[in-house]
């Protein structure tokens, strides 16, 4: 079962995407966090709905502003605005399920960037969050001068770029001058499974591996032959096992890992 809602948070506007079983009691939620130029209705996050949903399980993902369905312009993107929506899903998870005792987290790319900036929040609501990350932009100001195809100093001359997929953004320097101000690149003393195409020109693969070493508690799971956006054969099915497996039982089960 599907619900679609959209929830005030001050000044914004924030879709939401609610995925839950249409019987038993929901002991345990997902918060699906998608990337830059991504929405809440991701085929990654479906599919995990989908799947958890046989786990008393429901999943709740949410538009970033600029993206989606959001009626927030792209200019109104920064990490206080991306950060205020993912807390507006939360606060919307916990009082709709107000049973639930376990709290998931998959986040993807930006989405995973500004989670992990988040995470003391995010464990101060929350507690204990079993996290899994995919191809988790820690060097998103870099990043996305990768995906804007820009070096900094063109960037500062033209003073905005218009990039995104489905629905095409126009942002400003100063979105990339936060990112340059904001390193995701720490410790964060928790377990995490992180995904990542050993082909994934956006986001680094050695960026990542150096951030699995700053983070001892986690677990690296390459996927070889993979680039960005995880779409070859099979791929899908294993993200969904791989995050099935995590949130149940915190443990990479299915897959060699680093």
């Amino acid at each position: 079962m599907e619900r679609f809602l959209n929830v005030p948070c001050g000044e914004l506007q924030v879709p939401c995407k609610i995925y839950e079983p249409g019987y038993g009691e929901i002991t345990r939620v997902v918060i699906g966090v998608h990337g830059f130029g991504g929405d809440k209705d991701s085929s990654v996050i479906a599919a995990i709905g989908e799947e958890m949903g046989f786990y008393k399980t429901a999943t709740v993902s949410f538009d970033f502003p600029g993206h989606g369905d959001s009626p927030m312009p792209a200019r109104t993107l920064n990490l206080k605005s991306a950060t205020d929506s993912l807390m507006t899903a939360v606060e919307l998870a916990r009082r709709i399920f107000p049973r639930a005792e376990e709290w998931c987290v998959f986040a993807t790319s930006y989405g995973a960037y500004v989670t992990l900036l988040a995470m003391d929040e995010l464990k101060e609501k929350l507690g204990h969050i079993k996290l899994a990350l995919r191809a988790p932009a820690v060097r998103m100001a870099e990043t996305f001068l990768t995906m804007a195809r820009l070096s900094e100093e063109q960037f500062l001359k033209k003073g905005r770029v218009v990039c995104g997929y489905d629905r095409m953004m126009e942002v400003p320097y100063s979105f990339y001058e936060e990112l340059a101000t904001h390193n995701a690149m720490a410790n964060y003393d928790m377990p995490m499974m992180i995904l990542q195409g050993d082909r994934d020109d956006i986001v680094l693969p050695h960026d990542v591996e150096f951030f699995r070493l700053l983070n001892e508690q986690s677990k690296l799971v390459l996927f070889p032959g993979t680039d960005h956006r995880f779409k070859g054969e099979g791929e899908l099915d294993m993200i969904v096992d791989l995050a099935r497996d995590w949130f149940l039982c915190e443990d990479v089960l299915l897959s060699e890992w680093q």
